[in-house]
């Protein structure tokens, strides 16, 4: 499964992002990601947590299951994929340009659509952050609408 061109749009600089997991009980657990990267021809998918989550981080290990929510902040256009974890991995030196590009992106987003206040949003950016790499094994629409959950097609 591959991440296509319109579905990569929904992780572009400034989309909103959740990220979630699920604990060995199977317990969900959801966060906020803040930024995305689409790697290795939409193969896989790169995004920046905040290194300090006590909840995600630890169960971010190489091959649990992880799912990615995306969407436009102006338009609530989404896409979904799940897959497994690659990596969990310092930031380098590209990481920090495109998360700060990308956290940019969704505050000024979410000041003009909603007028919330700048400070508000930034008071919520963590401090640190780690990068997670998954592998894309499926890929849904998650727009609102009658078409949210359906599959959507792949990258060829």
């Amino acid at each position: 499964m591959r991440i296509g061109p319109d579905a990569a749009l929904r992780f572009a600089p400034g989309s909103a992002l959740i990220a979630g997991t699920v604990d060995d009980e199977g317990a969900p657990y959801v966060t906020r990601a803040w930024g995305a990267v689409v790697l290795d021809d939409g193969d896989a998918l790169r995004i920046y947590v905040d290194a300090d989550d006590t909840q995600l981080v630890p169960r971010a290990a190489a091959s649990a299951r992880i799912a990615v929510t995306g969407g436009d902040v102006r338009t609530l256009a989404s896409a979904q994929v799940k897959g497994r974890v690659r990596s969990v991995d310092d930031l380098t030196a590209l990481d920090i340009a495109m998360r700060e590009r990308a956290t940019e992106g969704f505050i000024r987003g979410v000041h003009e659509t909603d007028h919330t206040p700048r400070d508000m949003l930034e008071r919520m950016v963590p401090d640190r952050f780690v990068a997670v790499t998954l592998d894309v094994e499926e890929l849904y629409d998650q727009t609102p609408g009658p078409k949210a959950g359906a599959t959507l097609p792949a990258a060829t």
